[in-house]
């Protein structure tokens, strides 16, 4: 019986390997978590380890799951919450009800080592932060993180890049403390920080945030983030600076170095160059730095992209053509 069971479980295994992308899993792979998780209770061995750690890479093993193997194998608590925060935070997750449901699990995580990196992760994410973000607060501050919370929360309302997650950050923040508002140099009216969210958006998006930044700090800013990789990371961050040194009048200067930023990948357009330029691309387009010497480059990035991979590009490319 033990070897056909270690034999179900490493096939169980080897399906989840090969296909994580269902939904829901098969029902001989639930049948051989449900199995993995009974085991667990006395013995770990190699064959239900294996196993446990592969189905938190997979979404609807994840959702059923995490909170199971968190608490019954305490070894791989930290993996199973990581992956509760990764699928709370995924932007691809297409049903709000598992983005909620695994919030709703880090809000009652005992243990603070564990939840409040991961509470605190929900609060940096728009999506989470809208539809999460009162529970995510108000379990840190019953932990004594509230300060914590609110240096989260201060970054997100004194974004000039995001205005979704600004407003978001500013109706929590009103409501948890309005107070902070006042210290940050918010002075948004009470009477558009309320329940209707169209009179939210349209006090931040008006709000004047002013960016008190001077070209050469902006220069060193650029510098920095060339210097240490961080464009690889976040795209956004590099071309933010460079539009607000063309709003500066610094134009021509933003666009040697939007230039200088895409040729210094590797001259050979393979497909891993392709995905970086095309990311690259992509976020020049969002802020408006665009060269028509560009479009071929965004062409040729495509064809070595999937389908998925090169929608943005095709859209620039029809948009600009």
């Amino acid at each position: 019986k033990a070897p056909l069971m270690r034999a179900a479980l490493v096939h169980a295994t080897q399906r989840i390997l090969a296909d994580n992308s269902a939904f829901f899993a098969a029902t001989d792979i639930d049948n051989a978590m449900s199995a993995a998780l009974r085991m667990a209770e006395t013995t770990v061995t190699p064959e239900v380890r294996e196993l446990l750690e592969v189905s938190l890479r997979h979404e609807g093993l994840i959702w059923q799951y995490a909170t199971a193997i968190r608490e019954r194998v305490p070894a791989l608590a930290q993996k199973a919450t990581d992956a509760m925060t990764e699928l709370a935070t995924n932007p691809a997750l297409s049903d709000d009800s598992r983005m909620r449901g695994m919030a709703s699990r880090l809000f009652t995580e005992p243990d603070d080592a564990l939840a409040v990196p991961a509470l605190l992760e929900l609060l940096r994410h728009t999506r989470t932060l809208r539809w999460t973000g009162d529970g995510a607060f108000d379990s840190l501050r019953n932990r004594g993180r509230e300060a914590d919370a609110l240096a989260v929360l201060r970054e997100q309302v004194l974004n000039p890049s995001d205005g979704d997650a600004r407003a978001v950050a500013l109706h929590l923040v009103e409501r948890v403390s309005p107070a902070s508002l006042v210290e940050w140099g918010v002075n948004i009216p009470k009477a558009v920080v309320d329940d209707k969210a169209d009179d939210i958006y349209d006090a931040v998006m008006h709000y004047d945030f002013s960016d008190s930044r001077t070209l050469p700090e902006l220069e060193a800013e650029l510098e920095q983030l060339l210097g240490d990789g961080a464009e690889d990371r976040n795209s956004r961050a590099v071309t933010e600076v460079l539009a607000r040194m063309t709003e500066l009048g610094a134009g021509q200067a933003a666009m040697r170095h939007a230039q200088a930023w895409l040729d210094g990948l590797s001259p050979v357009l393979t497909r891993e160059a392709a995905e970086l330029i095309g990311d690259r691309l992509t976020a020049l387009d969002t802020d408006g730095l665009w060269r028509e010497s560009w479009i071929e480059l965004a062409a040729q990035c495509a064809r070595l992209l999937s389908p998925n991979e090169r929608n943005s590009l095709i859209w620039i490319i029809q948009a600009r053509a």
